[in-house]
């Protein structure tokens, strides 16, 4: 006779310590804020002008967080361009060539320096600044409609951007990758179905 085994039920994990669910809440929060901040961003659009800022902003932001080669600046770096810009607007001076100017500088100095060179993302972030910004700069000289329209789309290619540093995690940090996920498809689509 072969001895058998009482049955017992299968005992359930201990319940997650309260980091664990910390750390949850804390990789979930990009997404609404996100979401929140391009309802009111595409309910607050006058004209093309400060999208066109916004897509001229991301690869040098993207940019400057690649010459520092630390993902942490990431938050800090979005800051500080948004309040350059508020700062300048405030005073009179076009931020737009101060941005396309800061854009060139780091990607020379990211090249001469060599943290635009070497494998992975870094080194696409300096073709990817004429790519986006020149779609911007593009957008100011377009027609209202039209600049829309290439501020839209230029969006929702930044979004598959930030996807892939997301992928990749390379570059940014996970969580502005996933807020401009989030921030340039809704802002995109947005503008798409407001036309």
């Amino acid at each position: 006779m072969i001895p058998t085994q009482p049955f017992t039920a299968p005992v359930p994990p201990p319940p997650a310590p309260p980091e664990a669910a910390r750390a949850r809440l804390t990789a979930l929060w990009p997404a609404p804020v996100a979401a929140t901040a391009a309802v009111l961003t595409v309910s607050d659009v006058a004209d093309a002008r400060s999208l066109a800022y916004l897509l001229l902003s991301l690869p040098v932001m993207y940019l400057a967080i690649a010459v520092t080669r630390r993902a942490w600046t990431s938050w800090p770096v979005v800051v500080g361009v948004l309040v350059g810009y508020n700062l300048l607007e405030a005073v009179g001076v076009d931020p737009v060539p101060v941005l396309v100017a800061a854009g060139l500088a780091l990607a020379v100095f990211g090249l001469a320096h060599g943290s635009l060179r070497g494998p992975g993302l870094f080194a696409l972030q300096a073709p990817a600044l004429p790519v986006f910004g020149g779609a911007a700069v593009a957008a100011l000289y377009a027609s209202p409609g039209a600049a829309l329209v290439i501020v839209a789309l230029g969006l929702l290619a930044h979004a598959a951007w930030d996807a892939f540093h997301w992928w990749r995690g390379q570059v940014i940090s996970t969580s502005l990758a996933q807020w401009c996920i989030v921030f340039d498809t809704a802002v995109g689509l947005g503008v798409l179905v407001l036309l």
